[in-house]
């Protein structure tokens, strides 16, 4: 997970040094370890999670929107569109994550 977290950051970065996306294409990159950062100050945030096919299919998006976005017959603007969804699914699946762990501390 976390090799898959550090070639997100990166491919991120690529993208905003090339000019495909603004600076905003850098919170995909960031998510993972802004969240393992969270984990500093709410615990919680770090129990085991169950299996989760959205969870897997939000990161086959997020890295295939990257990879996409990189290819230079792919328009900045329709880099853009692809990019700021896989930020908004990615979003969303933390969301739903951060939900599930907080409703499983407040059951204990």
């Amino acid at each position: 997970m976390e090799l898959d977290a550090f070639l997100i950051l990166v491919l991120s970065a690529h993208l905003f040094v090339l000019g495909k996306a603004g600076a905003w294409v850098l919170a995909i990159g960031a998510m993972r370890y802004v969240f393992v950062g969270a984990m500093l100050c709410w615990p919680w945030l770090g129990r085991p999670l169950p299996s989760s096919l959205r969870r897997k299919g939000v990161c086959v998006w997020q890295v295939a929107s990257l990879l996409a976005g990189l290819l230079p017959a792919v328009a900045e603007a329709a880099a853009s569109v692809l990019l700021a969804l896989a930020l908004i699914l990615l979003a969303w699946s933390f969301a739903v994550d951060v939900r599930w762990l907080r409703a499983a501390q407040r059951r204990e």
